[in-house]
């Protein structure tokens, strides 16, 4: 069977996250090929790539993906044999040990036709809580996001948002922190939950099923409804003064980038500092309240300085972040003389 080198490898990298990394359940580190998809199974994720083919079976994923990307040809032939995928181009034979019995439990994740709109900006919506999703293995309902109406919510006990979802939802579900990168990749424009997984599916007919969660979320919608506090001014520039001092942001990792502003008396310092270095900038602005310090992600507040957004301060522990699409809290730390 002949197949475009290309294509499949986008088949099999996007069902990638579905596929075991140290597995425990049987199969759950393979490629699957079956009833006319690419699949991946490991408990807790599933996602189904459109792909014909003739072949019905399994093969080890992370060889089959770092081969295929390793090839330079546009086109493939596959070829089942006894006992393995044959992978043959122009000058180069690959075989790859191959199960025909497919084990998984894909019959488990039912789904039918009856498919549900999703809102437009679900993507940017579940993209932008990730900000206050928790990393506390202690409190593993905080690294969730609610979905729940019109309104996606997330908080890990210091920070809470609130972001508008741009049409109504039926159901109510919870997604996981850690599957926001690869939901963002197929893009759902559609969904439905039956049994114990929720499923969402493209425009391509990519679907990406996670089992639904029994964690009950915290109601959010207390702390940032009774919020008061008065509006503070951001200084001018803040957004080209944040493009050079981001520069610094990057820590540890790609997801962790950081900045902190502090506001004294009359002024503000907006500062990064990595193991490569660091940057401040000190800017004039109009306030009169204690001196506290705020540590905020960089994505996030490069969204504020680049959008309409109201910011509030209590006075207090706490700050408000109003936009016309979401409602963001955080607490703040002080500065001690």
């Amino acid at each position: 069977m002949k197949v475009n080198r290309k294509e499949l490898l986008n088949a099999v990298v996007m069902v990638k996250s579905g596929v075991s990394e140290n597995p425990v359940v049987e199969q759950s580190g393979d490629i699957v090929f079956s009833e006319g998809h690419i699949k991946s199974y490991n408990d807790e994720v599933s996602i189904m790539f459109p792909f014909e083919t003739d072949i019905k079976g399994s093969v080890p994923a992370e060889e089959f993906i770092k081969y295929l990307n390793a090839l330079k040809d546009d086109e493939l032939d596959l070829e089942v044999t006894a006992n393995e995928l044959l992978i043959t181009s122009k000058k180069s034979k690959a075989g790859f040990i191959f199960n025909p019995d497919i084990v998984l439990s894909f019959n488990e994740i039912e789904f039918d036709n009856n498919w549900l709109e999703l809102p437009d900006n679900f993507i940017d919506a579940i993209k932008f809580s990730c900000f206050s999703t928790g990393t506390d293995q202690s409190k593993p309902v905080l690294s969730n996001i609610s979905i729940d109406g019109d309104k996606a919510y997330s908080t890990d006990g210091f920070r809470m948002t609130r972001y508008n979802l741009s049409s109504e939802i039926e159901d109510t579900f919870l997604i996981n922190r850690s599957l926001v990168p690869d939901i963002s990749k197929i893009n759902p424009i559609d969904y439905q939950i039956n049994q114990n997984w929720v499923h969402l599916k493209n425009k391509k007919g990519v679907i990406f099923s996670f089992r639904v969660s029994s964690f009950k979320f915290p109601d959010c919608n207390d702390f940032l409804n009774k919020f008061d506090g008065e509006e503070i001014k951001l200084p001018l520039g803040f957004a080209e003064v944040l493009e050079s001092v981001g520069v610094f942001s990057q820590k540890a990792t790609q997801n962790d980038k950081d900045i902190e502003i502090v506001y004294e008396k009359n002024k503000v310092i907006i500062r990064a500092e990595n193991l490569k270095g660091w940057a401040e900038t000190e800017k004039r602005v109009k306030y009169s309240g204690e001196a506290f310090t705020m540590i905020v992600k960089f994505d996030f507040i490069a969204d504020v300085a680049t959008h309409r957004c109201v910011v509030k301060h209590d006075g207090g522990k706490s700050m408000l972040f109003v936009s016309e699409y979401y409602t963001h809290l955080m607490m703040l730390k002080f500065k001690k003389d």
